[in-house]
């Protein structure tokens, strides 16, 4: 999985912005996703995105003033999520070992990352010890 999105991170860029139907699919879930962590967060609540490839929830995010915490398996995708967002609480890990304390965000949200993990239980385990 980590090879797959570590490749041509420009391939990515490119893919989010072109008028197809996968495009689409990706704002769209993108726009839900704001949604949600505005429906069920508190204002200044602390989220964590798992799988932020080149960042665009957690730059929206950001700019509602959420305390975001941006993580992916790809460095080049954290590097995209780095250079869009302009934070420096991007982070570079797996989603089953993540490197945070129990206990230490209001959501964590992540669109489009389950069908890609080999034992999405782990992952699930992983976020129930979290969140608060």
């Amino acid at each position: 999985m980590k090879d797959f999105f570590e490749g041509d991170s420009t391939r990515w860029e490119d893919f989010y912005h072109r008028d197809r139907v996968e495009a689409n699919m990706y704002w769209a879930r993108t726009r839900a996703g704001v949604r949600l962590i505005d429906r069920f967060v508190p204002s200044k609540g602390r989220v964590l995105e798992i799988g932020s490839g080149p960042g665009h929830l957690s730059h929206a995010l950001i700019e509602r003033d959420y305390d975001v915490i941006s993580c992916d398996i790809a460095l080049r995708m954290a590097e995209l999520t780095r250079m869009r967002t302009k934070s420096d609480s991007v982070v570079v890990a797996d989603s089953r070992s993540l490197p945070f304390r129990s206990a230490s965000f209001d959501a964590i949200i992540l669109i489009g990352v389950i069908s890609y993990v080999s034992n999405p239980t782990s992952v699930l385990e992983e976020i129930r010890a979290l969140l608060k």
